[in-house]
């Protein structure tokens, strides 16, 4: 199984200040949430992220690959953040001159995509141990991120929808959500990453062109955290005995936040309002066509 070379050009690295120095400090995706029928735009562009990544920083920019090479860091005026779940978005203004693939909505999520004609199964298609990819930004590699250029990751569908699973705030609190394990290695910078699934297409269904033609692939969610164990270790010195020392080991399972709440925050009330005001705001400074 593969992806195409469109989703890559989704991701966009969330870019914090550290010691005086701006960098990448996790990872987004772009989406476009669907403007009311009728509309002269089909969709109103958002950048989506973990909540985590960006709900403590003073200042947050957005970096985007631009159509000749450069790379912009866009400064974010402020982050809409979801009431109980790990997802925070932003309106994407303008996408003039950027080199980025948007993921529309409802289109990828789960429940909502089908064929052509928006025919659908029941039941939820994909099943546990089918194939899940990750694409996020690899901090261990400081050029990536400079040149934002995300890795992909691949693991397996663990559990769907598990309520219970505790998460650790950055303030060190903890919080339990509803969200889908996945089989899958990562770590700092991965949070915001958009998690697809990935499995055989049934007879007459639509991939969304992102797989192979036999294959299926829809956004399951976006990277929350990972698991850690605390393991004994000696350090080896010159001192008479040796020390040991806790140090986290990555239990190889990560937790993603169903892509339903992504929908959720797009379709809140107020975020709808400020769908519509710009749509109308759009539509209203339009320059009219010259009278022939």
């Amino acid at each position: 199984m593969a992806l195409n070379d469109s989703i890559p050009k989704t991701v966009v690295f969330i870019v914090g200040r550290r010691m005086g120095e701006t960098i990448p400090i996790g990872t987004g995706f772009v989406v476009g949430g669907r403007t009311p029928p009728g509309s002269s735009l089909a969709f109103t562009l958002y950048v989506v992220t973990a909540r985590h990544v960006v709900q403590f920083e003073r200042e947050t920019w957005i970096r985007f690959r631009k159509m000749d090479g450069t790379l912009e860091d866009r400064p974010v005026a402020s982050w809409e953040l979801a009431d109980d779940d790990e997802v925070a978005l932003t309106v994407l203004d303008s996408d003039e001159g950027l080199d980025l693939a948007v993921l529309p909505i409802p289109d990828f999520l789960p429940s909502q995509a089908g064929d052509r004609h928006g025919a659908r199964d029941s039941h939820f298609r994909p099943m546990l141990g089918d194939r899940v990819y990750l694409v996020g930004l690899f901090a261990p590699i400081r050029a990536m991120g400079e040149q934002n250029v995300p890795i992909v990751r691949a693991g397996t569908v663990a559990a769907r929808n598990q309520p219970g699973i505790p998460v650790t705030n950055p303030d060190g609190t903890v919080q339990e959500h509803t969200a889908h394990l996945v089989d899958c290695r990562f770590y700092r910078g991965f949070s915001g990453s958009p998690c697809f699934v990935q499995f055989p297409r049934e007879p007459g269904g639509w991939g969304g062109g992102v797989g192979r033609p036999d294959e299926e692939t829809e956004l399951f969610g976006l990277v929350m955290s990972h698991f850690d164990a605390k393991d004994q270790t000696k350090l080896g010195g010159l001192a008479e005995e040796d020390i040991e020392v806790e140090v986290p080991v990555h239990h190889g399972v990560g937790v993603v936040v169903p892509a339903e709440a992504i929908a959720a925050l797009l379709d809140r009330e107020d975020v709808v309002a400020d769908r519509e005001a710009r749509q109308r705001n759009t539509e209203t400074t339009a320059i009219p066509p010259e009278n022939v």
